[in-house]
């Protein structure tokens, strides 16, 4: 089982952090603060959502091909 769905969900919440914390950063004037806080917090969730992913295909033994 490949690990791509991983590595898929990093870079997708990465991106969405990042366009959420420009959008933040632009609401409070400090936009280099909110791309930061965005990507960061888009890592965490790309890692929740990866770990979620894995325990989920564990536990009901899909068959993950992507």
């Amino acid at each position: 089982m490949s690990n791509n769905y991983f590595i898929f969900s990093l870079i997708f919440a990465t991106g969405l952090g990042a366009s959420l914390g420009v959008n933040f950063g632009t609401l409070t004037g400090n936009l280099p603060v909110g791309i930061v806080s965005g990507i960061v917090a888009g890592i965490v969730l790309g890692f929740m959502v990866g770990f979620a992913l894995k325990a989920y295909i564990k536990k009901y033994k899909l068959n993950a091909s992507f």
